[in-house]
This record gives C-alpha cells, structure tokens and sequence, in this order.
C-alpha cells in the first residue's frame, strides 16, 4: 500500500532529501568533541572535590590540636619552646602535625604569653600545608 497515492500533498523522494553520510559524520564528530570536553571538566571536578576534602580534614587536625593545646596548662611539658612533632595523625593518618611554641617576654606580644604555630601537612601530596597561629596567654588566679 503506497501512502503517497492517499495523499495527493505529499512528494516523491529526491536524492537531495534527508541526511547524507558525511553530514552524519559531521555531527558525531562535533558531538564526541563536546563529550571529551565535558569528561575533561569531570576529571578536574573531581580533583578539586578531593582537594578540598583533604584541606578541611587537615584544617580540623590542626584545630583539634589547637583546642587540645589551650586545654593545657600554661607550663605543660607539651608546650615549652621549641618545636614539637605529633607525626602522623587525623583520618587514616594521612596528616603530619607539628607546632611549633615561642615564648614571649613582652612588650610586643606581650609578656606571659606564648605564640604556637601549628603545621599540618598532607601526606604524599603537593598541596600546601595549613598553618594556624595563635597566643596562649598564662591566665592567673586573682582570687
């Protein structure tokens, strides 16, 4: 059954109808071009996701230290002057700790007081450690 004889408005096929191949072609190429773009942007998404990631955990092992820090006494053996390494510590110990402890004699910081780096690096990658600086002060009973 010819569906051209029903119709009287409807036309024979030329050769100049539909798609030829190289049109074809045309298209999936511009189409897979687009789709190595978008992978390439997936790629870079998910590194930067994991970037982020291993800078809040390392940014939470260096609070956590300092909180343990200001919890101590003012003359703690863990915080005389000096340098001080805690090694490898946070979520599947991929972070070094270290702080580092100066004491001050004042006037500028003032005196009583004592100023603690701590450096938390990630291990294995070429991302830039954390660094957090703060002062404890030696708190005295004035009762």
């Amino acid at each position: 059954m010819d569906m051209n004889r029903n119709n009287p408005a409807a036309k024979p096929l030329s050769p100049e109808d539909g798609f030829s191949l190289l049109e074809i072609l045309m298209a999936v190429a511009v189409f897979a071009i687009g789709v190595l773009g978008i992978a390439g942007l997936q790629v870079q998404a998910t590194n930067k996701t994991t970037h982020s990631r291993l800078f809040t955990e390392a940014y939470t092992v260096a609070c956590d230290q300092i909180e343990a820090i200001y919890l101590m006494p003012y003359t703690d053996a863990n915080i005389t002057a000096g340098t001080h390494t805690v090694g490898n510590t946070g979520p599947g110990n991929r972070y070094n700790l270290s702080y580092t402890v100066t004491d001050n004699l004042g006037p500028t910081p003032p005196a009583n007081t004592k100023t603690i780096t701590v450096t938390v690096s990630i291990n294995a990658s070429s991302l830039l450690p954390v660094t957090i600086t703060f002062t404890k002060a030696q708190i005295q009973d004035i009762s």
